[in-house]
Parts: C-alpha cells; structure tokens; sequence
C-alpha cells in the first residue's frame, strides 16, 4: 500500500528545499592560492573580482605606517574614496611622495601624526616613496566597484565568487609589468584551487621591468595601464 502525499505539503517542502540549498551558495567562500614559478606561496599578491554587490566605501580610515625605514604594509588594499593616513612610527623623519597618475601627493618631512589623512579618489596603483630613504618602496591599491583581497603568507586569500568566472591578479614582480594585471578564468564551482603566477626573482625588481624607466621618481607608472 502506497502512502499518498498531499500536493499541497510537497510544494512547500520542495520550497523549503530549493531555500535550503540556496542558502548554501549564496554568500560562499573560495579559497585561492596563488604560488609563483617554482610553486612556492606568493603574499602581498591582490585578487579582484566583480561582485553583484553594491560596495560600499569603508568609513575606517586605512593607515599606512613607517616603521624601521620601510611601508607597513608593504601593500595596502583600499576602496576608491577611502582615506588613508601615513603615521612616521620611527625616530626619523619621513617625506612621503608619489607620482602615480591615480595619486600624486607629496608629505613633507615629518614625524608621528602630523600628516592629515589623504582621500584615493581614482582608482589603479599608487607607487609609494621617501625623499630621504630611496629604498623605500610602498604600494596602495586603489579598487573600484570590485572586491580585492590582499594573499596572506600562505599565498592564500578567502573570497566570495559568486557567480564570477574571471578573477584578476596584481603582484609588484609580476613579469607584465607592476601595473598590468593577469586574468584568470575559474569555475566558481570549486571550493579551493591555486594559480600560478610568473614573477621576476626579488632582487632589483624595478630594473627587471624597463631599463628606460626612471625608477627613482615613479612619474612613468600611471596606475594599472589600459589592460585594467
């Protein structure tokens, strides 16, 4: 004997059952690692994808310090229209500059807090120095209408895909320049896979890119180029 199931009570239950697995997708994480030539994690690498989301400009100032003559971090991720401050945390003073196309500002020598905070309203890549420390070297990462996320020392970063089938990769000694970005087709499908990224060895980055290129200003560097 068959037991008959009203249709009525199984509409609702297969209601109940599309919600449910809906609620398992909606709002998922992937985790993505980014590994360099000989598959070793590659951190301060910074993933973008568009979301269907309405994102919003933190109302949390971003801080970018000086510690012991170097940017901490070396690479800040903000939103376009974030602030950010430039606290001197050394005994010394510091006076920082760009000359980015998305930011050109100039810090006059000082120490502690005496820089007021600075709005990043264009997006692309800002190229942080020091007028007194040539070796310093810092990056802000000005996004729009997308989410970025910075690789940790894993080379890892947790993200939210959605239905996004490309996710872009920026890293300072990446073989297509500083300002370019490489695109990756994914399956937002998978819970976790890794990219690999072609880097150029650590030392003297900058020479590896243009020989032409006067590195000591930054000026030529006008944030992610045309393929952004």
């Amino acid at each position: 004997m068959f037991n008959v199931i009203n249709p009525i009570r199984l509409f609702v239950l297969s209601l109940i059952f599309a919600q449910t697995v809906g609620a398992q997708t909606v709002g998922a994480q992937t985790t993505i690692t980014i590994l360099d030539n000989e598959g070793q994690p590659v951190r301060n690498a910074v993933l973008s994808v568009k979301s269907d989301k309405r994102i919003l400009v933190p109302d949390q100032i971003a801080i970018m310090d000086q510690i012991d003559v170097e940017f901490v971090p070396r690479v800040l991720v903000v939103q376009k229209g974030q602030l950010v401050s430039f606290p001197n945390s050394d005994d010394i003073r510091h006076s920082v500059y760009s000359f980015s196309k998305p930011k050109t500002f100039e810090l006059k020598l000082y120490k502690g807090n005496q820089a007021n905070p600075i709005p990043f309203d264009e997006r692309g890549l800002v190229i942080l120095g020091c007028n007194i420390h040539d070796s310093m070297i810092g990056y802000i990462y000005v996004a729009d209408k997308e989410l970025a996320y910075k690789t940790d020392e894993k080379g890892q970063v947790i993200i939210e895909l959605g239905n996004s089938k490309t996710v872009k990769v920026w890293h300072e000694r990446s073989t297509q320049g500083v300002n370019r970005r490489v695109e990756y087709s994914i399956d937002p499908a998978n819970e976790s896979f890794s990219l690999t990224l072609d880097l150029f060895p650590h030392e003297d980055v900058f020479s590896s890119y243009d020989d032409s290129i006067d590195h000591s200003s930054h000026s030529n560097y006008s944030g992610f180029g045309k393929k952004f």
